[in-house]
């Protein structure tokens, strides 16, 4: 558990960064139909109820599919899938075991995008809310 306070007044001050580009600078970098294959995002998700860490006993799951590739994120925020690159099925449910205490368990089952290699994760997490 990570606890982390700030004490600093907000500035005032506006901060500009001014780039020049020359026409050579516009020039592609890279084949555009890899890049646009490559940087598709697909996630749909069926939920059911829901864990409200106010409230012990609640709890909630959840089932989908998802589909991240390579460009398509820098680094996904899902925990439930292995990182961009990856695409499958994923499940998880979330069971509040006291006030303020969130328990998660989550499994990816998919593969690779590029080699199709078959890939897998178990995901558990257990969040304290102060």
């Amino acid at each position: 558990c990570n606890v982390f306070f700030f004490n600093d007044t907000a500035t005032t001050e506006i901060y500009t960064i001014l780039i020049t580009l020359s026409l050579h600078d516009a020039r592609p970098i890279y084949d555009h139909t890899a890049y646009e294959k490559d940087a598709r995002d697909i996630t749909a998700e069926l939920q059911y109820k829901g864990a409200d860490v106010a409230d012990a006993g609640s709890w909630g799951m959840y089932a989908g599919y998802r589909q991240i590739e390579t460009f398509a994120s820098i680094a996904p925020t899902y925990d439930d899938i292995i990182g961009a690159g990856y695409k499958g099925a994923v499940v998880g449910a979330s069971y509040v075991p006291a006030e303020n205490i969130l328990a998660t368990i989550e499994y990816f089952d998919g593969e690779e995008t590029v080699s199709g290699q078959d890939a897998s994760k178990f995901f558990a997490n257990v969040d304290f809310f102060f």
